[in-house]
């Protein structure tokens, strides 16, 4: 018997300081490097967080302001050329985590004037009078709900 057949582990045993052999990576190798996503970020961020798709043609369209004022070399603005939207939300997934708004209103329900608004029961509101009006409303403040707006 061959002696490295000799030196594999039976069945339900593990063999001792095994280690597998390293893999090379298959496939396409990485058009998109480190080093365009953090260009990519810096972007992202300039252009007010963008998805990839209002993001891809921004940066098409002022790919040679973008190079004069972040100073991007030539293969840098050839990717931003090329780079997809999907691409783009892919290298800015985690990124994006970050600054997701969860959660946010400052619109409360409020109890005082719960009894004093009347709740239609069977269509007995005359909505074709003038002066008639729903309202709701809703914050446009972003992150912070202080200041004026």
């Amino acid at each position: 018997m061959r002696e490295d057949l000799q030196a594999l582990p039976k069945s339900g045993q593990e063999r001792k300081g095994y280690k597998a052999p390293k893999s090379k990576k298959t496939g396409r190798p990485e058009k998109y490097h480190k080093d365009f996503a953090a260009v990519l970020l810096r972007l992202w961020e300039f252009f007010g967080f963008q998805c990839g798709k209002l993001l891809a043609p921004l940066l098409k369209g002022m790919a040679g302001f973008l190079v004069q004022e972040f100073n991007l070399s030539e293969e840098i603005r050839a990717l931003l050329l090329s780079v997809s939207p999907a691409t783009i939300d892919r290298k800015i997934r985690n990124q994006k985590k970050r600054y997701r708004l969860k959660g946010m209103h400052t619109t409360k329900p409020g109890t005082l004037l719960k009894s004093q608004i009347p709740i239609r029961v069977c269509f007995d509101r005359d909505e074709k009078r003038p002066g008639f009006f729903e309202l709701d409303t809703v914050s446009h403040c972003g992150a912070n709900a202080k200041g004026q707006f």
